[in-house]
């Protein structure tokens, strides 16, 4: 499949024109040629050696190559040791001493040296094909492919091209049909994309062909070398970087630029040549290692390297394989450049540089965002990029490389789907890419016009302009979609979709990419490293990326017997070691986990420390290990950190540690409550007020998020007043973040800036955002600040120090949003057993529970799930950051118990049981608040009576309002009289009562449902009423359920209907109440009112009693009035009958089943009308 059907046939030369003349022939040409074959110092010169060892420590392991080459490597009972258990032989053949030396030096181990004559990927493996008995090289991929997994193609060989031999000088640059079929390979025709690696091959010194008069351009065999979409690699000398003597030029015949790269193939000095593994038993070279040159050489240095950038792209970038192009942008684009300044058709782009390579893979997978993956769908379109280039930039590079369809043989150009890589500075003035002319081969590269002709693009700038540069991807001509592209840049790339906080999250973490020391740490401490580590965790790059790894490593050395994790300071460093530990979700962990929790339990100043109840610094931290004997010292920012480790650590919170550290950060707050207070200001200082020096006590911006932070880590309501407290000073002391430079720590200004700005984020999801506050207003000033503050290469700076800065500007930006990774397998279980119906809405407002207008349950969260079987069972996955809100309605009167259940995947975060009494018609309501501190985080209130309850002032019992608003308040809720209000209403009765109460909290003009809950049915012909000034009564008409149960529900619009205020100001002002016609009966049934007996299909002749419930839903009683039975319109039967309020009552006859067939039974309420109704039109119903 993907490949053309091919065939090869031996014709007299008068019956070629017939035989293309059929329709059924696309292309003909001459049978192929026939094929021919064409380290230690190539390892050093190309980078392997450094990234074979440590910290890269790349081998090739798990990469499969597919070898074909004129013989069998050798795989004998006495195989080569450097190949050992590493080689399968697929196509048997004799050995071959190339195909060996090839295969030694793509991957063998050196163990017959010592390691000095290992090749590139010691560890991968091979599988041995030979070119000698056909021509089948591409379709033999398929297998290769599919049955073997390969995952590179080897190739040192090309065609035999010789003038006097064969008189065939044409077929150099020819691309031809086995050219097209190699690019049909790679682009995917037999299911997986693979590189394909072909040598250049050695002709440029053979003298014939005219090669000598061309400067020796214009040599390339075919058929891998003048295809497209492979990798042809030159050669060049080891040493030196020097060109070989030997080594094919370009261009192709269509002008394409060929090599794509060089490696080394020969050597000038030293040893000379290649040296590499010779089978045991050769004739012409000697065992165990021997020399040779060419590009044969010079092509497996470059297919163990792509094996080893293979090996990396998967560990890092999460097991995926690169894109074939993606391996060839990233070896051209990190190339030396020899000779001409840019490519030529000599070298390439230059000799590759693996340890650039792998580093870029690596800056990558860091979020540095340097490779990119995309497509063109359709003819025209344009993929936009930008990068930032900072200021004193040296060189901005940009490589395109696209693996294109594949193109028709011998034609003038082979480019089919033309791509432009379009590049402009800040000041709109357009780059060009790299181009030659093959009319002058030896001409420097140009950039001064599109390429129309390559499939690969690079532009390049020296000291480009400080600023923000547009990279587009055109489709400029694309016949056949859908085009995939690999994108590869010098600086990050930001993507068009990627809103500016991702891209500022983005930047900054590759900036501490960038910046890490050779230990793993970054600040050379544990608590920075923590931090750095935690961003990138946050950000979803897992522990096998080498940055986090190496951090891990670092924390993790840092270890001390007692269970601490520091350097400098013992709890500091601890409490935020245990921050990236928990959030690799790495199980190894949990005993460190365990003893640093341990450890910071045991240091905490309490009576085991010295400190009694009356220290002022009794329940906190300080830096380190501080008995009151000798230290004496606590102070709320260590404390919020250690506090932060514990509840990361999961320390239950029952936990005693929890009300002494609550102590501790109740004394740092300056509120009237508090005895220690130095102030009213509801503040907190970094240590007791009673601790007068140097201004500990003054409240300012950093330790009050940390104080709030505390109270919610100890799970101290958001409602508390000391929280309440802290927050109303961050809403009086918070001016707006609108100007770059103008951010402060309140009260602290200059100095750390970034923690407070961190506290002040996490404050806000940990206590709530409702929409259209003071809180919303600062979230966004926070994150559109701390985005403008960033500098073009990623860091942020302050007093702090640009790592510390960093880190926690990007933790400040990464607070509302739980990592995929996590949030997808997040979850919370609600269990009810009670007397009452269980509602959770989500931070966005969206409800699971009953739906009390319909009669059914919404669902409205997301793969949420309610089930009920004696226990109400809701669970809600893929959580979102913020306040869930949980709603208990009672529909009788008794205990219930709550269980509330979060975690992630297998993993039980937290498990809270709540017991309580409610009553029929009463409201409990409790928060679950979901936050992002290592990876999830859940606090949970203890459910409470809702405030917005009150005794109806007509003595029916408890009434309690709920409204759905995610922010909105019910306040001020006041029970009602008729009399109460300036005129009673003449038409209607109240005997459930009038209510007034306000919503506030709201978006202006939000629209707002609530659920009133009464002790009573409500019957279905109450509407709910409305009084206001001077407007009087009026009906509203955006009542929703009303279906005869205790609960209905009622719509109001802030500034419209139902809104006594009229003004869409947030605030809704009601007072009303469900009103019944005064002094009126209601008779009503309906089908299902209606039943026969026997219940099953009667024959003809048999009696059947006909029953009819009959209702009456109105305020006063109907008595002594007829209920008639007919048969169609022939009247059967009556009973005459009374029926109270609110109630019902049954009627019945006999009726004889004649004739045969089908019956309409209907029954009539008060056929004779005696009965005075508020709706005379519900009273009569029939059924089948």
């Amino acid at each position: 499949p993907g490949m053309l059907n091919d065939w090869t046939a031996t014709v007299t030369s008068d019956a070629i024109r017939e035989l293309a003349n059929e329709d059924g022939v696309q292309w003909m040409e001459e049978v192929p040629p026939p094929e021919t074959t064409f380290n230690d110092g190539s390892r050093n010169r190309v980078g392997a050696n450094i990234v074979q060892a440590p910290p890269y420590n790349l081998d090739g392991t798990n990469v499969q190559v597919g070898v074909w080459d004129g013989g069998e490597i050798d795989n004998s009972s006495s195989p080569h040791p450097d190949l050992t258990g590493r080689v399968t032989i697929i196509e048997n053949a004799p050995i071959s001493d190339h195909a060996t030396h090839v295969t030694g030096t793509m991957m063998g181990d050196g163990s017959a040296s010592g390691r000095t004559y290992r090749g590139m990927a010691t560890s991968a493996t091979a599988y041995s094909y030979t070119f000698l008995y056909n021509d089948l090289e591409p379709e033999e991929h398929n297998g290769a492919i599919n049955t073997y997994g390969i995952d590179i193609s080897q190739n040192s060989w090309g065609v035999t091209i010789n003038e006097i031999d064969l008189g065939n000088c044409d077929q150099y640059g020819n691309y031809s049909l086995r050219s097209q079929k190699y690019d049909n390979v790679v682009s995917g025709c037999y299911g997986r994309r693979i590189p394909i690696i072909f040598a250049a091959g050695n002709e440029r010194n053979d003298g014939d062909c005219g090669i000598p008069a061309r400067g020796g351009y214009a040599c390339l065999p075919g058929p891998g070398a003048t295809a497209k979409n492979t990798i042809v690699v030159g050669a060049t000398n080891s040493d030196t970087d020097s060109m070989t003597f030997f080594s094919s030029w370009g261009p192709t015949d269509d002008g394409r630029i060929k090599p794509d790269v060089v490696a080394p193939g020969d050597e000038v000095g030293g040893n000379g040549d290649i040296w590499s593994t010779i089978p045991f038993g050769s004739t012409g070279h000697s065992y165990p290692y021997d020399s040779m040159i060419g590009t044969s050489m010079a092509a497996p240095c470059v297919s163990g390297c792509a094996a080893l950038m293979i090996q990396d792209y998967r560990n890092t970038h999460n097991n995926v394989d690169p894109w074939p192009s993606t391996i060839k942008a990233l070896l051209i684009h990190t190339a030396t450049d020899l000779n001409n300044t840019g490519p030529d058709y000599t070298t390439g782009y230059g000799r590759i540089n693996v340890q650039d390579a792998v580093d870029m893979i690596r800056d990558d997978a860091a979020c540095c965002n340097v490779i990119i993956e995309n497509n063109i769908s359709a003819n025209g379109e344009m993929d936009d990029y930008t990068i930032d280039v900072p200021a004193g930039t040296s060189e901005l590079k940009v490589s395109l490389v696209w693996t294109d369809k594949p193109g028709t043989p011998n034609d003038a150009k082979e480019l089919v789907n033309d791509l432009d890589l379009i590049v402009k500075d800040p000041n709109g003035v357009r780059k060009y890419p790299w181009t030659l002319n093959s009319s002058s081969p030896a001409n420097a590269a140009e950039r001064n016009k599109r390429d129309d002709i390559n499939n690969v693009e690079q532009v390049y700038v020296n000291n480009p302009l400080q600023g923000t540069w547009n990279i587009t991807v055109e489709g400029t001509t694309v016949p056949n979609p859908i085009q995939n592209y690999s994108l590869v840049g010098s600086l990050p790339m930001k993507e068009e979709d990627m809103t500016d906080v991702e891209w500022s999250i983005e930047k900054g973490l590759c900036w501490l990419y960038q910046n890490q020391n050779p230990d793993g740490s970054w600040g050379g401490n544990v608590g920075y490293t923590s931090l750095a580590a935690l961003a990138f965790l946050n950000h979803g790059v897992n522990e096998s990326d080498p940055s986090v790894s190496k951090a891990i490593n670092y924390i993790l050395s840092k270890k001390h017997a007692d269970g601490s994790i520091y350097v400098g300071y013992s709890n500091y460093e601890t409490s935020l070691a245990i921050l990236p530990l928990v959030a690799t979700h790495n199980n190894s962990y949990d005993a460190d986990i365990l003893a640093a929790r341990n450890y910071l339990v045991s240091i905490q100043n309490d009576e085991s420390q010295g400190y009694q109840t009356t220290n002022p610094f009794y329940g906190g931290w300080g830096y380190s290990e501080c008995p009151q004997s000798s230290c004496n010292w606590s102070d709320l920012s260590n404390t919020q950190w250690t506090m932060m480790g514990l509840d990361a650590a999961n320390l239950q919170k029952t936990d005693s540690t929890w009300n002494k550290a609550e102590t501790f950060v109740t004394r740092c707050q300056n509120l009237d409550a508090n005895p220690w207070h130095h102030s009213n200001d509801g503040g907190f200082g970094y240590q007791p007020p009673t601790v007068s020096c140097c201004g500990r006590h003054i409240s300012y911006g950093s330790m009050t998020t940390a104080g709030i932070w505390g109270l919610r880590l100890a799970e101290v309501p958001t409602g508390n007043q000391r929280v309440q407290g802290g927050l109303n000073w961050l809403k009086n002391n918070y001016a707006p973040i609108k100007t770059k430079g103008n951010a402060q720590n309140p009260n602290y200004p200059g100095w750390y800036l970034y923690y407070y700005l961190l506290g002040f984020a996490k404050t806000l999801i940990m206590t709530g955002i409702p929409a259209g506050s003071w809180q919303e207003t600062a979230s966004k000033d926070i994150t559109n600040y701390i985005v403008d503050q960033q500098y073009d290469d990623g860091r942020w700076s302050s007093n702090e120090g640009d790592v510390f800065a960093t880190e926690q500007a990007i933790l400040a930006l990464q607070t509302r949003t739980i990592p995929t990774s996590v949030q997808r397998l997040s979850w919370l279980t609600f269990i009810l057993h009670s007397n009452a119906d269980l509602h959770v809405y989500d931070p966005l407002g969206r409800h699971v529970g009953k739906n009390y207008e319909t009669g059914g349950i919404d669902l409205e969260i997301p793969n949420a799930t309610y089930m009920s079987n004696g226990a109400q069972n809701i669970v809600i996955p893929g959580l979102e950051t913020g306040n869930y809100r949980i709603v208990l309605i009672g529909t009788g009167t008794g205990e219930y118990t709550l269980d509330v259940t979060g975690g992630v995947g297998n993993d039980t975060v937290s498990t809270n049981s709540f017991t309580g009494n409610i009553t029929e018609g009463e409201a409990h309501d409790a928060d679950v608040n979901v936050a992002m501190i290592t990876w999830l985080t859940i606090h949970i209130e203890e459910p409470e009576p809702v405030d917005a309850m009150v005794e109806s002032a007509t003595g029916t019992g408890k009434v309690s309002f709920v409204s759905d608003a995610a922010a909105g308040t019910i306040e001020d809720l006041t029970a009602l009289k008729e009399s109460d209000l300036p005129e009673e209403n003449s038409d209607l009765d109240f005997p459930h009562g009038l209510f007034e109460f306000n919503i506030t909290g709201l978006t202006p003009g939000e629209t707002v449902t609530v659920t009133i809950d009464f002790p009573q049915n409500i019957p279905t012909t109450a509407q709910y009423w409305k009084y206001h000034t001077p407007q009087g009564w009026y009906q509203l008409p955006t009542m929703g359920s009303n279906d005869g149960d205790n609960i209905i529900t009622i719509q109001l619009t802030d500034g419209g209907i139902g809104d006594d205020d009229g003004v869409a100001n947030g605030v809704i002002v009601d007072q009303g109440g469900p009103g019944l016609p005064k002094g009126k009966a209601d008779l009503t049934l309906s089908p299902a009112d209606i039943s026969f007996s026997p219940a099953s299909q009667p024959t003809e002749g048999d009696s059947v009693t006909i029953t009819a419930t009959v209702h009456n839903i109105g305020a006063a009683d109907a008595t002594n009035f007829v209920v008639s039975f007919f048969d169609g319109v022939v009247l059967i039967g009556t009973e005459t009958i009374s029926v109270t309020a609110s109630s019902s009552s049954q009627a019945s006859t006999t009726w004889t089943a004649t004739p045969a067939g089908e019956h309409t039974i209907k029954v009539v309420a008060d056929s004779g009308g005696a009965v005075a109704e508020s709706n005379e039109a519900n009273n009569e119903a029939s059924k089948k």
